[in-house]
């Protein structure tokens, strides 16, 4: 009997109870025609449908292809609205006739990496590579989906169609929804109509392995989109393309403001019958200098943070968390094309351009600790403490705006654009943001954000107000445009205020060093000099009335006779006033000394100066 017990266990499967899941039994092999495989699966039309209704339409598609080259250390990306049609006879897969229509191409000069096949094939699920990266074909990728229903990019030897329908190429199946095509090893004449889109295009000929890569997004038609279970929108029809392209044209003089590796951008549209495309805009990014370089510019070889790091070699992401590293460069950004007329705006118009100063910062904080914090990684997320401002030199205030690496819709109110490794709402739009009822990876991603804009984000702020201070000695109001001030009536609005309450408490401790100017001002006897915060003198009420604060020439006389007696007093907006006089009276908050007050000048004061 024992014996027959052994073969039965030899002979029998070992399975989990249904109904008891700690208890497991087994079942004799003559029973397992009884048992089938079993479990969730997941429709890739409908995954990809949820992901673009939370994902925004619009120029974000076209900004999560440029973000994507620019993690492959792509150093130019051009867009290209092909308008022509292409041919439809002899091709290889005969159900993607109907995609050889007008479409969006989107070239860069990186090769796709082995990495790469594998990661865009994860709906999802990208491999990052690398720690500073923001994701390669992840959730993001499928954006395309906003447009096409058959996307399809060529890069080295190969060609390949994502069919997510399993309609329009054959032999697919929901396990493999598409094909990759060695087209060197195709013969000539199918490769030629199959590939006539791409043939032509950013110098690919098809003659060989193609040192780049090129998407192509077919436009969805209206045919195809009645019958589409991905998206119900025609971008074939009524001019929608068009003006895609033609917003994201407007927007490229500071869309690439914080991006690593690229550093030229333009958009093209190649009508029917035309023998090449037309240019809408070209914007370059330069390294800055002041005074300017004699001799051409050098395109900016790439982010001087990111540079930083590559110097100091692989580690250097996970050394940054002992030891915080900040670095400030200018950049300007120039126009050769712009569909907007000349003057409409800073970076806008032909042949305009505009200089920006741009401060970044790695490490420092809770931001730093939470990026190493092992807790975090158990929830899957990779946390880069990672972050920066950029403020233009010159010309109308901007209205700041919030990067994640590329602008998001998204106004802070603060007179600079903020970047940042941020943690994103879930339609991509914002960042994430807390409440009191968050718990588990919701809680942590509004603690990151938070400590990312007060331990990154604010020290690189005032980075740049101490560079950005003999770059605009010319004019107070150009420099002190680029600090958030209290204005009677106004407010920011949270997170963005933590943003100026820890920039001014950290000017205030002396940790942005000489920001404030001081003097009789500009071309005016007695000069000017920029000193510590609280080694400036205030004019505060009851001695200062708004008449006196509007009366310029008064007060410059009074700066310069009082400067001369060694009491130098700010010269400083009253927003920008009361916003330092707020943090030094909010010094004792958290356990510190006592609040001390700024200096202030009363008559008093002045008559004990002018006693010596």
């Amino acid at each position: 009997r024992g014996s027959r017990d052994r073969q039965g266990q030899a002979d029998s499967a070992q399975i989990q109870h249904p109904l008891r899941p700690g208890c497991k039994r087994r079942t004799p092999a003559s029973m397992e025609h009884a048992i089938r495989d079993f479990g969730q699966k997941i429709d890739l039309c409908t995954r990809i449908k949820d992901i673009l209704a939370a994902y925004p339409d619009g120029t974000s598609v076209l900004k999560e292809l440029l973000q994507n080259a620019d993690d492959a250390q792509a150093t130019r990306f051009r867009l290209l609205l092909d308008l022509r049609e292409h041919r439809t006879e002899g091709l290889i897969f005969e159900g993607t006739a109907g995609f050889q229509g007008p479409a969006i191409l989107a070239y860069n000069d990186a090769e796709f990496t082995d990495t790469d096949f594998d990661s865009i094939q994860r709906v999802g699920g990208s491999l990052k590579a690398g720690s500073i990266k923001t994701g390669r074909f992840g959730v993001g990728f499928c954006a395309v989906y906003h447009l096409t229903d058959l996307p399809s990019f060529l890069s080295r030897e190969y060609a390949v169609w994502l069919d997510p329908h399993c309609k329009h190429l054959p032999s697919v199946s929901a396990a493999e929804p598409g094909k990759i095509v060695d087209f060197t090893q195709v013969p000539d004449a199918a490769a030629a109509a199959q590939l006539a889109p791409f043939h032509g295009v950013f110098g690919c000929d098809l003659s060989g392995p193609f040192a780049g890569t090129i998407f192509r997004l077919p436009l969805r038609t209206r045919a195809q989109a009645r019958d589409s279970r991905i998206s119900p929108r025609a971008y074939a029809e009524e001019g929608a393309a068009q003006a895609l392209l033609a917003d994201f044209a407007r927007g490229a003089g500071q869309v690439g403001l914080f991006l690593t590796h690229v550093r030229d951008l333009e958009a093209l549209v190649w009508e029917p019958g035309a023998p090449e495309p037309r240019s809408l805009m070209r914007a370059r990014l330069y390294a800055d200098s002041v005074p300017p370089p004699r001799g051409p510019r050098r395109l900016l070889p790439r982010s001087p943070l990111y540079q930083a790091f590559a110097d100091a070699g692989a580690g250097a992401v996970d050394r940054a968390q002992s030891a915080a590293i900040d670095v400030c460069a200018g950049v300007r950004v120039e126009l050769i094309h712009s569909p907007e007329p000349r003057g409409s705006g800073a970076g806008e118009g032909e042949g305009g351009g505009a200089a920006w100063l741009v401060a970044q910062r790695m490490g420092g904080g809770e931001a730093r600790a939470m990026s190493a914090d092992s807790q975090v990684a158990a929830y899957g997320m990779r946390l880069v403490p990672w972050a920066g401002v950029a403020a233009r030199l010159g010309g109308e205030p901007v209205e700041g705006r919030a990067f994640c690496q590329l602008p998001l819709p998204c106004a802070t109110g603060l007179p600079v654009h903020v970047n940042g490794f941020f943690e994103l709402a879930p339609d991509r739009r914002a960042i994430w943001t807390g409440s009191s009822d968050l718990a588990g990876a919701g809680l942590i991603k509004a603690r990151w954000n938070t400590a990312l804009l007060r331990d990154a984000v604010a020290p690189a702020y005032a980075r740049l107000l101490r560079e950005a201070e003999p770059l605009l000695a010319s004019s107070d109001g150009g420099y002190y445009d680029i600090w958030p001030q209290a204005r009677p009536g106004d407010s920011l609005a949270q997170p963005w205020a933590s943003v100026s309450d820890a920039l001014y408490a950290a000017l205030v401790a002396g940790e942005g060093g000489r920001v404030v100017r001081t003097g009789a001002g500009p071309g005016a006897s007695g000069g000017s000099v920029a000193v510590a915060p609280r080694d400036a003198w205030y004019f505060f009420p009851p001695w200062t009335t708004p008449a006196l604060e509007e009366d310029e020439a008064l007060l410059c006389l009074l700066r310069g006779a009082l400067g001369a007696l060694e009491r130098p007093c700010a010269r400083a907006p009253p927003g920008v006033v009361r916003c330092l006089r707020a943090a030094a009276l909010g010094e004792a908050v958290g356990g510190g000394a006592p609040a001390r007050d700024l200096s202030r000048m009363t008559p008093l004061e002045a008559r004990r100066a002018a006693r010596g």
